[in-house]
């Protein structure tokens, strides 16, 4: 390969979507230095202030999903992946990438497709175990398709280009140190400590959980320390909750609420026990080898996450609370019981451990520097832009 690759990322609408091409995005700069890359994503969702925070020019094109019963939604939902189709392919013929990478979410869908017609090698990245109808559309016509767990290959319908090489991680997660990065939070890190994840857009159950959860919890176990992300949506309810209960009084550095976890390296680093979602974080947890109580979402997509926390829970790597009996009472049993267990506890993260890939994003950089490589402008080394 001669000359400076040039890749173009996309996926987003939530952090499941976006943290492993930004993963994908660290190992490519580590492994190239010289690389361009430019992420298109949608204005309004996480991906427009995470891509950028990481260094990384972003680019905003209108998309919605393509859904809905009614005959009109749909139509709508066409003609505007017509148009993001049309905006994409004038961003791609700017940009002249040499490879394409969608990790999901709806607005990967015209870009990836634009980018097939533009005639670049495209690859697609499913993080679920069930993949959504993105990617399973985008399968059809990508040049390689690539999946968090082996499993998953049986759910496209082709027969080559499917490669099982985990979820990326970013090398921060996996590098970093309870005792900095507890020391950077303001926590003990002698103490346990429990993580708590609500999504990058909140969840209403679990954010009613934790209002008379956490509470409880840390009533009864004075040693316990907890990290919470609520969500921006929910973050001003759950607090104003929070402080009636005195929860925030007791001591504040017993609890530490964000609306999003911006360094979850430290977070992760710093915790024993986890209690979240079943998306893109879940391998997350795998890769740090964290045990975890996992409340699968009910509003995703061919109940995805369903699926992703019983592979999970048959590792022996989670406990599965299903979202419509999750409330405060079970939250606080749950975790108190999970804790006074430290055998247990250490037979889930040795589970977790074995099932992580951490070496996942190092593969899919090398496998997307490969497909740059056959790009007729890159071979050629000239820069045609």
């Amino acid at each position: 390969m001669t000359g400076a690759p040039r890749i173009l990322l996309s996926g987003g609408g939530t952090a499941g979507h976006v943290a492993p091409a930004l993963a994908v995005a660290a190992e490519l700069r580590r492994m190239r230095p010289g690389v361009e890359l430019l992420y298109v994503g949608t204005a309004d969702a996480i991906e427009a202030q995470l891509v950028p925070q990481a260094g990384i020019r972003f680019v905003a094109v209108e998309v919605r999903p393509l859904s809905g019963r009614r005959p009109l939604e749909a139509a709508r939902g066409l003609s505007a992946a017509g148009r993001a189709i049309a905006v994409a392919r004038r961003v791609i013929r700017t940009f002249e990438p040499h490879a394409a990478l969608g990790t999901g979410g709806y607005v990967s869908g015209p870009v990836l497709a634009a980018a097939c017609l533009q005639r670049v090698p495209t690859a697609v990245h499913e993080q679920n175990l069930r993949p959504g109808i993105t990617n399973r559309l985008l399968s059809r016509i990508v040049n390689e398709v690539y999946v968090s767990f082996e499993a998953s290959q049986t759910f496209f319908g082709r027969r080559r280009g499917i490669i099982a090489t985990g979820y990326p991680v970013r090398p921060e997660i996996l590098a970093a140190k309870r005792e900095p990065s507890a020391q950077a939070m303001g926590l003990d890190p002698a103490l346990p400590t429990l993580l708590v994840m609500a999504g990058s857009r909140g969840a209403l159950t679990v954010s009613e959980a934790v209002k008379t959860g956490i509470p409880k919890l840390l009533a009864e176990l004075p040693r316990l320390q907890v990290v919470l992300s609520t969500g921006e949506a929910y973050y001003a309810d759950v607090m104003s909750a929070l402080a009636a209960a005195g929860a925030l009084d007791r001591d504040s550095r017993r609890l530490l609420v964000f609306p999003y976890i911006h360094r979850i390296d430290q977070a992760y680093a710093c915790a024993d026990l986890a209690l979240c979602r079943a998306g893109g974080s879940t391998h997350e947890l795998l890769a740090r080898g964290l045990p975890a109580i996992l409340v699968p979402s009910p509003n995703v997509a061919y109940d995805q996450q369903s699926d992703n926390a019983r592979l999970l829970h048959r590792l022996g790597a989670a406990v599965i609370v299903p979202d419509q009996e999750l409330n405060g009472d079970l939250l606080a049993r749950e975790v108190a019981g999970l804790l006074a267990d430290p055998s247990r506890l250490s037979r889930m993260a040795a589970a977790a451990a074995a099932a992580g890939r951490p070496a996942a994003g190092r593969e899919l950089a090398q496998r997307l520097l490969s497909l740059a490589s056959t790009s007729r402008k890159l071979a050629a080394g000239g820069d045609h832009r």
